[in-house]
């Protein structure tokens, strides 16, 4: 988006500088817009087109000095180690929970077959 507004590029072959400005052999069609967003704020949800929507309270700010390099393929910034580690964790949780859950289903299900032999 340049301006808020989207970016139409015409056929044929498109530069983006490194400062993010996209241009055409007949000229400069627009701007990246390069943002970035407090600490502690997160990115809501995704809305399609690359485009992303911040938290309510959160404003996403310009980047002073974008980078933007053509060609390269960014890689994540995540561990994915310790993802997996946690996806784990999480996952004996869940199964811990749902062993309580049969457990209790069992009793209350003895229960319910014992008071009818009384």
């Amino acid at each position: 988006m340049s301006g808020g507004q989207p970016i139409t590029l015409p056929e044929g072959e498109a530069v983006i500088g490194s400062d993010g400005v996209i241009a055409t052999p007949d000229g400069e069609v627009g701007t990246l817009a390069v943002v970035d967003l407090p600490a502690g704020a997160t990115w809501r949800r995704k809305t399609g087109n690359n485009q992303f929507l911040a938290e309510s309270n959160a404003t996403a700010a310009p980047v002073a000095d974008p980078q933007v390099r053509q060609g390269f393929l960014e890689q994540a910034n995540v561990d994915m180690t310790a993802q997996f580690t946690e996806m784990l964790s999480v996952l004996r949780v869940y199964e811990a929970a749902q062993r309580l859950l049969e457990l209790q289903d069992a009793s209350a299900q003895t229960t319910a077959k014992d008071i009818g032999q009384v």
